[in-house]
């Protein structure tokens, strides 16, 4: 499904759940919204985090050329999240999914600076420097390791949460 439309339903379900007087999803409703937006941004990032892009945007740092070609798919990435990230933001969550909200909303943070961060890699001239790449790539590498923990703390606090509803989630391995 495209990424686009998938944020649109989203929004939509959201809004949908606001009418009729209604203020805030019950808890299975949000359960479902907060496990659809993980699993987004998993799908997401992990071509660039473990997949062909990270190999192939690897490859050309190495290289140290072709970085303006990944430009485009960046900036529209970067700029996907943010509008899932603002999406989400609007959730009418239940009174007592605040921190796991919050869990939320840190993971979608930690993929914009992800990809913002890839962004200022990308727009590095061919035949960059040490000096210029070093930092950045000290930067990414914090990132990606920051989206794996925040992955890992999201994905349990989501079970917790389920588990104290009586929600059952479906396992997928990833």
């Amino acid at each position: 499904m495209n990424r686009l439309c998938l944020t649109a339903l989203l929004a939509l379900f959201v809004g949908a759940c606001t009418s009729g007087g209604r203020d805030k999803l019950n808890a299975e409703e949000y359960m479902d919204a907060s496990v659809s937006m993980w699993n987004t941004m998993t799908s997401t990032s992990e071509p660039w985090l473990n997949g062909k892009r990270a190999e192939g945007f690897s490859k050309d740092i190495q290289g140290r050329k072709n970085l303006g070609r990944y430009k485009t798919e960046l900036g529209k990435l970067h700029q996907l999240v943010s509008s899932h990230l603002a999406a989400t933001q609007k959730y009418p969550i239940p009174e007592d999914a605040t921190e796991l909200h919050a869990r939320l909303i840190a993971y979608l943070n930690s993929h914009i600076a992800f990809f913002a961060t890839m962004q200022q890699i990308a727009a590095l001239p061919d035949g960059f420097t040490d000096a210029q790449i070093e930092p950045l790539g000290a930067e990414l590498d914090r990132r990606a390791l920051e989206i794996s923990t925040l992955m890992d703390e999201l994905d349990q606090a989501q079970k917790d949460y389920a588990k104290k509803h009586g929600i059952r989630l479906n396992e997928v391995s990833h």
